[in-house]
């Protein structure tokens, strides 16, 4: 999942149709008769899932089932101080026009908030939610607009991600031959990739990481990855296309050469590691969520995901949306009116809140500290090592898990 917008939709490529809907997040509430707002009924509260569910770009329905899958779950048990949550959808289908009218769609539903939005087209969402003062809680930052508008509370940021996935390696600072793999048609994933060598260059004694630099249209990888390793590389980072990272792990595993890989787990997901088999052994993935299945991942994320569709794909992008509800959930518990206006309010004054799969979350204030992701309130990152047919955490101390990255991440881009 390099820097969203980028990398999602270079490796995903599904085409379908589908319109505005609504889903009641296995409630059983009806829109008739919503009282969103309402300080004095226990009236629904309606919320709105917008993202790219299905497009002949980018496809992801598990965004629209991560939602429903945590308000199916969180009325279970009894709502949001009592409001059962009413969870509307929109498929933005990667098309800034339809992308608008998904927000037209959500002040004229009166929702209190939109949710978990992922899509490649949020140009064309902000203007209406801005102008209805309606905020986006669970944001997946792709645009500029999702990382810096006052109305988001942003879950992710692939900046991150992609720092954190040297940063979570268990013995990073002992590389002493590092490389990274860059993207150079992509700005912002070369940024990142620029980063990286810069982190290395700061520490004490100073580290020169080489760089090799590939295309998205790079079909071919294994010269890039033959003149990454000469020289005797013993780290490596890929920040390609999912399909590529993959690619390179595939090569680095059968080189003969002993190196050590970090990889954003988005990029890797556990199916295609068990495809890849003993090349893939050793490879560290980072995510911001515990991986379903682990010890630690104690929520009922799988089982109600499979409970609202059983063919879904259980992903970080499903783990994200279902997240992104919770944030909702536990920023606004106290509250009786659920007009936007009161959700902002309740947002902000949250401070650090804590919710299923994903670390601490917060304080929302206006502005996070760095310039370029001013709503991006998220800084921890979870490591998996991979052993076997399956993922590890990397570190078994509950001090350093999940790992605070902020005053590094900082440090570079602030």
């Amino acid at each position: 999942m390099k820097r969203i917008s980028a990398i999602i939709a270079t490796g995903l490529l599904v085409a379908g149709l589908a319109a505005c809907g609504s889903s009641n997040g296995g409630s059983g509430a009806s829109n008739s008769g919503s009282t969103t707002g309402s300080s004095d009924s226990k009236g629904p509260i309606k919320l709105m899932v917008i993202g790219d569910f299905q497009s002949s770009i980018l496809s992801l329905p598990q965004i629209q089932i991560g939602a429903e899958a945590a308000a199916k779950e969180i009325n279970a048990a009894g709502g949001v101080n009592g409001h059962k949550i009413d969870m509307l959808s929109c498929n933005s289908q990667a098309n800034v026009n339809v992308a608008a009218s998904c927000a037209s769609q959500a002040v004229a539903d009166h929702v209190s908030a939109v949710v978990s939005m992922l899509t490649l087209q949020g140009t064309g969402v902000w203007p209406g939610l801005q102008a209805a003062g309606i905020p986006v809680i669970g944001t997946e930052a792709v645009l500029p607009e999702d990382a810096n508008n006052a109305l988001s509370y942003a879950i992710e940021s692939t900046p991150i991600l992609q720092i954190g996935q040297v940063l979570s390696m268990p013995g990073w600072q002992q590389c002493k031959r590092p490389g990274v793999l860059g993207l150079s048609d992509n700005p912002l994933a070369l940024e990142d990739a620029q980063k990286i060598v810069q982190l290395y260059k700061d520490q004490t004694p100073s580290v020169t990481a080489k760089m090799v630099n590939v295309t998205t249209t790079t079909t071919d990888l294994q010269p890039a990855v033959s003149a990454l390793l000469q020289g005797g590389t013993d780290c490596v980072f890929p920040l390609l296309t999912p399909t590529g990272d993959l690619s390179v792990i595939q090569a680095v595993g059968t080189s003969g050469q002993k190196v050590k890989m970090g990889v954003v787990s988005a990029d890797a997901p556990l199916a295609n590691l068990v495809q890849i088999g003993a090349a893939a052994q050793g490879v560290y993935v980072d995510t911001l969520f515990q991986e379903p299945g682990t010890s630690a991942a104690a929520s009922t994320f799988v089982s109600e995901m499979k409970s609202v569709d059983p063919s879904i794909v259980i992903d970080a992008v499903g783990e994200a949306s279902y997240v992104g509800v919770y944030m909702f959930a536990e920023g606004t518990k106290s509250l009786s009116n659920f007009s936007p206006s009161n959700v902002v309010k309740a947002m902000n004054s949250a401070g650090v809140i804590t919710v299923p799969l994903y670390g601490p979350v917060g304080p929302f204030t206006a502005n996070s500290g760095l310039p370029t992701l001013t709503r991006v309130f998220g800084y921890s990152v979870y490591s998996y090592e991979f052993k076997g047919k399956t993922l590890v955490p990397s570190y078994t101390s509950a001090s350093q898990e999940p790992l605070n990255i902020r005053s590094a991440f900082s440090q570079l881009f602030g």
